[in-house]
């Protein structure tokens, strides 16, 4: 009689350690820089704020993402100007996700859609002006291209 009572003791507990570790997996963190990408079975279920959140267990995904400004310098570019001169240009992109949904369902990382856009229309504005107006200009080619991503949703 003893053992059968040990043993129903310890299938007890054996099952409240795994109820309570299927709990625990119910529950996510979101970092006060994130936004939470809550899926269950693949399906997006909303988005979600920092804090504790609770999610379906066993079935729920969370896919954060970072919703802090990053600074990004693209590598120096050799481009044609209008006069058919070759200028070489760097370019410094500051950026903050402002849909976290969008970037969730992006195919490929948004900072590599968001550089190579950028480095597209900085070729496209300086191949509007002759290389003696590329450094006096350099303001409004800035204002231009983010404008230009700010058209295409990217900004």
């Amino acid at each position: 009689m003893a053992d059968s009572l040990g043993q129903i003791i310890a299938r007890m507990i054996l099952a409240l350690v795994i109820v309570l570790a299927i709990m625990i997996s119910g529950m996510k963190i979101v970092q006060p820089n994130e936004r939470g990408i809550y899926t269950r079975f693949g399906k997006f279920v909303g988005v979600l704020s920092p804090g504790l959140n609770l999610v379906t267990p066993l079935v729920s995904q969370v896919t954060r993402i970072d919703m802090s400004s990053k600074t990004y310098t693209h590598n120096a570019r050799d481009m044609i100007t209008n006069d058919r001169e070759r200028v070489t240009l760097s370019l410094r992109i500051d950026m903050a996700v402002k849909d976290p949904v969008k970037v969730f369902a992006a195919v490929t990382s948004h900072k590599d859609i968001i550089i190579s856009q950028a480095d597209a229309e900085l070729r496209t504005a300086v191949a509007g002006i002759r290389k003696d107006e590329v450094l006096s200009k350099l303001n409004s080619i800035g204002s231009q291209v983010r404008q230009r991503l700010k058209e295409t949703g990217s900004a």
